[in-house]
């Protein structure tokens, strides 16, 4: 498993770690506003995004900044980020929370598949390829990641913001049985490619 096909370090560093902690700290109810099946996530308040260099012009260019919580014990399961528009990310784990963020690779025998694993190191910014199959182990404490979202034009053409739900050809909402899921699939994959191109270029 080559590292660099599922996350990439970046230059910039995270300036405004103890803001985003103080605020996270702050918040009262994570779930307000919440169904059951979102992860419990926060938007950044401009005040603080505009004190760092690297989320001020992230959001200029349209990226959206928020936070995700973790609870203690607890993990999310291996999957793919297929719904909405991550086809890629860009995470900063805030703080050194003991917790274990792994990729999964192919089957090397019987009960064993290959892993990878992402160790964030604090303060550092990670192109991240969510749809690469992936989970995160949290232990004793809170975990909270900083991540930021590429703008609505990378979203899968296929995929209907209002529904939460993709469509096949004929603008049916079963994309998966007629077997054009992968092909969608395949096609955003290509875009952490090319964000980890640009942002070597842009020296980001």
């Amino acid at each position: 498993m080559n590292p660099d096909d599922y996350f990439f370090k970046l230059n910039s560093t995270c300036t405004v770690e103890a803001e985003l902690l103080e605020y996270c700290a702050n918040v009262e109810d994570w779930a307000a506003g919440l169904t059951w099946e979102s992860f419990l996530q926060k938007s950044v308040p401009d005040s603080i995004i505009k004190k760092d260099k690297f989320l001020t012009t992230m959001k200029d260019m349209g990226w959206r900044i928020s936070i995700l919580k973790l609870i203690p014990m607890s993990w999310y399961k291996f999957h793919i980020d297929t719904h909405g528009n991550r086809p890629t990310a860009i995470n900063c784990l805030l703080g050194s929370p003991r917790s274990l963020s792994v990729f999964k690779g192919k089957e090397v025998r019987r009960l064993q598949e290959q892993i990878l694993d992402l160790n964030y190191e604090r303060n550092a910014f990670y192109l991240f390829n969510g749809l690469e199959q992936h989970a995160v182990f949290n232990f004793e404490s809170d975990r909270f990641l900083l991540t930021i979202t590429p703008p609505d034009s990378y979203m899968a053409k296929q995929y209907d913001p209002s529904k939460g739900s993709y469509k096949d050809a004929a603008g049916n909402f079963t994309l998966k049985s007629f077997g054009e899921f992968d092909t969608m699939l395949a096609e955003q994959k290509t875009i952490y490619f090319k964000f980890r191109e640009e942002f070597i270029t842009l020296q980001l």
